[in-house]
């Protein structure tokens, strides 16, 4: 029996690749927390969430309404194993049907964020 040589030059290269795949791969989507919610239009179809993760870049949202809740699933890109980051991300979300009275549900937390009102400014009376 005989063995050919490996080509050591491309089998570095594919293990180098393997390698930094990896790392890339090491990021996981993570269920992330909200606080707060923020209604930011007029006609109340978009609200920021104020997210309990720091750069968690790009989110994702699971949005599920009912006539009476809202229930937002929101999934971050954690930065693995960096706790000196104390900060917190506004994301923004877009919903089919404006917030209304309905309450809006954490999913990840199992419970319900209080909401603030439009952050718009009324046009001054003149």
């Amino acid at each position: 029996m005989s063995f050919r040589p490996l080509n050591t030059p491309m089998s570095i290269a594919v293990c180098a690749m393997a390698v930094a795949l990896a790392g890339c791969g090491s990021q996981a989507t993570d269920p992330v927390r909200f606080n707060k919610v923020i209604v930011i239009s007029s006609d109340g179809t978009s609200i920021q969430l104020l997210a309990d993760m720091c750069q968690g870049q790009p989110y994702k949202t699971v949005v599920k309404e009912s006539a009476d809740v809202v229930n937002i699933q929101l999934l971050g890109t954690g930065k693995d194993g960096d706790t000196s980051l104390s900060c917190a991300d506004l994301v923004e979300v877009r919903l089919p049907s404006p917030l209304s009275s309905r309450r809006v549900h954490d999913a990840t937390a199992g419970a319900d964020v209080p909401v603030q009102g439009s952050l718009q400014q009324p046009p001054a009376s003149k």
